[in-house]
């Protein structure tokens, strides 16, 4: 799993980080770049053909996160106080991702971009991947907590994706049963699930501890030798065009959105780990599934490919930059 090392003290209300040092950042760039890496490697030797994405996607969904998740919340004392703060933050993720959403697509039709994509636009300029990346960064440089509130911002995301997000790429079919179907994942109700059982003070021991502790250490690796293959895949099978319409949703997801965080940040008076878990998901790149969805709605699958891998590479710069950002306004 990721290690890191952040300097945090406690001033009696929460954690307060009094230090992140640029050099923690760094590593924890490295390594997701080492990571991915390793799954572009590994795409050489073995072919990540459908099935083989769809079982690495079912490990990482249904048992990694989930795992993750769990062992974050059974290492925090749930009270209140934590239950507001998990609140916050789901309402940051709503607040964030639907104004990114509908900031997105204003700024398309403000360009007087073509309507057909418009909304392609705004689902790749105001979603970020903050579940198969998001969570196992904040685990790294937050621990438990950061595991917890990185997943109910991922929930808060999700939700805005498959209800605001699916109506605009595909407003003139309305809505299904499955669309709503897909608001119910299994890292939702872990973490439901899990702070339930924390709050009734029961917690796993002995050997269930061990294997959810496992588990959740494989999330990391996993989410970014996936991210890895999908990359390889984009590479080498795919057919690209419209590379200079890629740059707009860029600059809205990599930068527009991680700014319109801050500003929101500076107006809440929130824990400083709070505050600095919401700007880390608010930096994450476009979504790797982004051209899955679109292509489900009969979207252009091809430049939703382009824009997550060029964003997931360019987000190796943006992410230490925005932190460090962050860090000098927030903390």
């Amino acid at each position: 799993m990721l290690c890191f090392r952040l300097k945090i003290t406690s001033n009696g209300k929460g954690d307060n980080l009094e230090e992140m040092d640029f050099p923690v950042l760094i590593n924890t760039v490295v390594l997701m770049a080492i990571l991915i890496s390793s799954g572009l490697v590994l795409g050489h030797f073995v072919k990540p053909t459908p099935d083989v994405r769809q079982f690495l996607m079912t490990l990482i969904l249904n048992v990694a996160l989930p795992s993750i998740i769990l062992h974050g919340i059974f290492q925090l004392e749930v009270d209140a106080h934590l239950f507001k703060q998990v609140v916050l933050v789901f309402l940051c993720a709503a607040s964030l991702s639907i104004v990114g959403l509908l900031l997105s697509y204003g700024a398309a039709k403000l360009f007087k971009f073509t309507k057909d994509k418009e909304p392609e636009i705004a689902f790749l300029g105001g979603l970020g991947n903050t579940g198969i990346v998001g969570i196992p960064i904040c685990t790294a440089l937050f621990g438990a907590k950061g595991a917890l509130f990185a997943a109910v911002f991922d929930t808060g995301m999700c939700i805005t994706l498959w209800t605001l997000g699916v109506y605009l790429l595909n407003r003139h079919n309305g809505f299904s049963w499955t669309t709503v179907k897909s608001i119910i994942t299994p890292p939702l109700l872990t973490a439901i699930g899990g702070l339930s059982l924390a709050a009734l003070n029961i917690r796993p021991t002995g050997i269930i501890y061990d294997v959810i502790q496992s588990f959740a250490q494989l999330t990391a690796p996993l989410s970014m030798i996936y991210v890895g293959l999908l990359i390889y895949l984009m590479v080498t099978q795919r057919t690209f065009q419209g590379v200079r319409l890629v740059t707009f949703p860029l600059v809205l997801k990599l930068i527009m959105v991680p700014a319109l965080a801050l500003v929101l940040l500076l107006l809440l008076d929130m824990d400083e780990t709070l505050k600095m878990v919401v700007l880390i998901q608010a930096t994450m790149p476009s979504l790797t599934t982004a051209s899955i969805i679109m292509a489900r709605y009969k979207r252009d699958e091809h430049f939703a490919a382009l824009t997550t891998l060029i964003s997931i590479i360019l987000s190796l710069i943006t992410i230490p930059g925005i932190l460090m950002l962050g860090r000098w306004l927030l903390l």
